[in-house]
């Protein structure tokens, strides 16, 4: 390895100024343009509902089964099917621009979530099939449903978030280990603490 000279040092401390001057003026800095910062924003947000398909643990106390793919949180015979015209109801989703706007989609797929396994989904059908919510135990059920969507949801968007602060401080890295190889680019950066 070649020895470095103070004209070096100094090259790169200053290269390393200009980028931290950069970043701490405008944060987004580090994605290199907009477009990359709204694919990696978009991109996150794709992750997060692709999570609503995604079957897991029942959401049962103590169950281990698997989810069905689409449990209903609103009871789909008497809510959504008055709600629906023509079998479809509205739903916010993201677009290509990152944006919500309402999309159509069948009462099949609108207000579910993958909370219960078979067994457990069972034990909604006694006022489902009735299409009616008649009895204090109906409104429980309702509850511990509607609650269980709820829990879901924020699991999956502190998932969400947990794993956009990981993939910012990788990218933020990043952009401090390229200016420094700019500036010289058989430089070795081993550590690098922000």
């Amino acid at each position: 390895m070649q020895k470095q000279s103070s004209d070096d040092y100094k090259r790169l401390e200053k290269a390393f100024a200009e980028a931290d001057a950069a970043f701490r003026n405008d944060f987004a800095v580090i994605y290199g343009n907009e477009q990359q910062r709204a694919k990696v924003h978009f991109d996150r947000f794709k992750q997060i509902w692709k999570g609503w398909d995604k079957p897991g643990q029942c959401m049962y106390r103590g169950c281990p089964n698997p989810t069905i793919r689409r449990s209903h949180s609103i009871q789909k015979s008497a809510h959504l099917e008055y709600l629906a015209e023509d079998q479809h109801v509205l739903t916010p989703q993201l677009n290509s621009r990152s944006q919500l706007e309402m999309k159509r989609i069948g009462v099949n797929l609108a207000s579910t979530f993958p909370g219960f396994c078979e067994d457990h989904e069972r034990i909604f059908s006694e006022f489902e099939v009735a299409g009616a919510i008649s009895s204090p135990r109906h409104f429980g059920l309702q509850a511990f449903r509607t609650l269980c969507r709820e829990i879901f949801r924020k699991r999956l968007e502190i998932s969400g978030q947990e794993s956009a602060i990981d993939q910012y401080r990788k990218t933020r890295s990043n952009y401090f280990v390229s200016t420094v190889k700019g500036v010289m680019p058989d430089a070795t950066v081993r550590t690098l603490e922000i």
